[in-house]
């Protein structure tokens, strides 16, 4: 990949960098940290995912090869040779405490004496995708509530609680509460102007992500996606990458080709084990993760009059 440019926070002149570690001294300045709470140890227990420290190995990709060699023989002019693939959560929309807010707002709703901080939010979300499965990790760590002992009855236990949870989340979207990040229009617009299929791809519900996409990003822009998956379109979370996978097969369009913009570790690797490259725009929360395998590591997509560290052209300097 072209390494992309990248403006000093201290707004010196940009350079070329091609990797995560000259990003470091940035990412690690006072400017894009978060404030944390004191951590509650009474409900703490560290997510330990040893899997997330490595980039998976790659699918066979031979699902993903007959899904586009079926769209070139059904509509030859269907199979395209670029796609542009948004995460949702943290990198369209800034969510990820919306989120915290949600589950805190479901917990309180069931009587359950939970309530996760941000410090707390912050490691769970970098390590487990996925909002029922974060709920049953932590269910599992602590102690089902009374009543809840058989597999059926935890299930149910879950799925009402998310919905409990996705309620709360979508009331946050209609009161306003929640915020599009900077040059996510802007990339949008250039993709589109230039012919590059656009998707989405969450591993959030697929109520919470059709809500926040449509009030938040809108309807226009919205439009402009060829193709939105949720996390209940595929049966493996991120960091596993059939939802990426899933994707390329319905543009038609090789992985290889495909570049997605994520915001956290395990959306990196997501990507990066589809085969596919991928830029981090990094968020409150994910400010502090490993990105070493990223193409490229960002504050943000950017936008005018401040500084715009991607462009679409940065992508795919052949395009015109």
């Amino acid at each position: 990949m072209t390494p992309l440019l990248f403006a000093t926070p201290a707004g010196t002149k940009p350079s070329a960098f091609p990797n995560f570690l000259s990003f470091q001294s940035a990412r690690s300045s006072a400017a894009v940290q978060r404030p944390r709470k004191a951590l509650s140890r009474r409900f703490f227990v560290e997510p330990t995912r040893p899997e997330l420290l490595r980039v998976p190995a790659r699918h066979d990709q031979t699902v993903v090869a007959q899904a586009i060699s079926s769209v070139a023989e059904r509509a030859p002019g269907l199979v395209k040779t670029k796609a542009l693939i948004f995460d949702c959560d943290g990198v369209i929309v800034e969510s990820e405490d919306g989120h915290r807010i949600a589950y805190n707002e479901a917990f309180a709703e069931k009587g359950l004496g939970v309530e996760w901080d941000t410090e707390f939010y912050g490691r769970l979300q970098n390590s487990i995708g996925g909002g029922k499965e974060k709920m049953t990790w932590w269910f599992e760590q602590n102690g089902w509530p009374s009543g809840v002992a058989t597999e059926q009855q935890q299930n149910d236990f879950i799925h009402e609680l998310h919905v409990s949870k996705t309620d709360a989340y979508l009331r946050l979207i209609e009161n306003g509460l929640l915020e599009l990040r900077p040059g996510v229009r802007r990339v949008i617009l250039e993709a589109a102007d230039l012919g590059v299929p656009l998707a989405v791809c969450s591993a959030a519900n697929r109520r919470a992500v059709e809500m926040a996409l449509s009030k938040i990003l809108g309807s226009y822009y919205l439009d402009m996606f060829e193709l939105v998956l949720a996390g209940d379109d595929v049966k493996k979370k991120k960091p596993n990458p059939d939802i990426y996978l899933t994707a390329a097969g319905k543009l038609g369009v090789q992985p290889a080709d495909c570049v997605v913009i994520e915001d956290s570790r395990i959306g990196l690797l997501a990507a990066k084990g589809a085969g596919m490259r991928c830029i981090v725009t990094f968020t409150d929360y994910t400010a502090n993760e490993d990105f070493a395998e990223a193409d490229a590591v960002f504050p943000e997509l950017g936008d005018f009059p401040n500084t715009c560290y991607v462009s679409v052209k940065d992508l795919w300097p052949d395009l015109s």
